[in-house]
């Protein structure tokens, strides 16, 4: 075998010991052409082709809905929640109802506050809330009653008083005016200018605690005033006290309020 004919081919083996070996040129070409008639293995696939196919073996979701229906069912949906028109307009009607009855209700509290007010005040200038200290008039009055005293000038024979006195309010009934002579005798009997006077609100008569000269003639604006219970009343039998002048007059008694059970008027 000449030199251009052989090859030679160095190799290594398990062991790690490498061996030569000459071979000819026929012998190379017999082994390639075993090589090429063996079965052929499948080749790994690339990383890019096997993550395409992963991508393509993956179920498909479901495609997201057409934004045009989303849009057209969400109009749908608020339509469905507008109310009609006629009950807006019962709504309406309702709510201005109510408005117009606060402002009628806020109207007439302000009316009434004003006219409490007044009240008020008309009762503080005219009417003048009093509670009865004693028994001085009793049966027509008793202790802790309360009345009230109307204000005015026109005071007649007969009326219950109320009139400053040592810094109180005393009441006491009127039995004569200027001008009038009065005389009351041992008994407790009461005459004016010579006529003896009936007193159904008396239930005892009597002279009482008395040192006034009888008998006696009323000054001039001035009143005679004596208490219903004779026994115990301070009056005008009394010179210490003797007739009230009509400037010391506060007013009229005219209605009891307290207790419930004698709530009326004052004779």
């Amino acid at each position: 075998m000449d030199k251009e004919s052989v090859i030679s081919r160095t190799e290594k083996d398990e062991e790690g010991n490498f061996s030569q070996e000459n071979l000819s040129v026929n012998d190379l070409e017999n082994e390639k052409s075993e090589r090429e008639e063996l079965p052929q293995e499948n080749l790994p696939v690339n990383n890019a082709e096997n993550g395409k196919d992963e991508k393509e073996e993956l179920p498909q979701e479901n495609p997201p809905v057409n934004a045009q229906k989303n849009e057209k069912s969400k109009k749908e949906i608020l339509l469905q929640e507008i109310p009609p028109i006629n009950d807006l307009r019962m709504e309406l009607a309702r709510e201005e109802a109510r408005h117009d009855f606060r402002k009628s209700l806020l109207n007439i509290t302000g009316i009434l506050t004003v006219a409490a007010a007044i009240t008020a005040l008309m009762m503080t200038r005219l009417l003048i809330l009093l509670q009865v200290n004693g028994n001085s008039m009793y049966p027509s009055l008793e202790d802790r009653e309360v009345v009230i005293l109307r204000q005015t000038k026109e005071i007649e024979k007969g009326d219950i008083v109320g009139f400053y006195y040592g810094g109180k309010i005393l009441l006491k009934r009127v039995i004569g005016s200027a001008g009038d002579e009065i005389d009351i005798d041992q008994e407790g009997n009461v005459s004016v200018n010579g006529e003896r006077i009936n007193e159904p609100y008396v239930e005892e008569k009597r002279l009482g605690k008395c040192d006034q000269d009888f008998p006696y003639k009323v000054p001039e604006d001035m009143i005679f005033v004596l208490g219903d219970n004779r026994a115990v009343s301070l009056d005008s039998r009394i010179k210490s006290i003797g007739c009230v002048e009509k400037n010391q007059i506060v007013g009229k008694a005219a209605f009891r309020i307290w207790p419930s059970g004698r709530i009326g008027r004052v004779h």
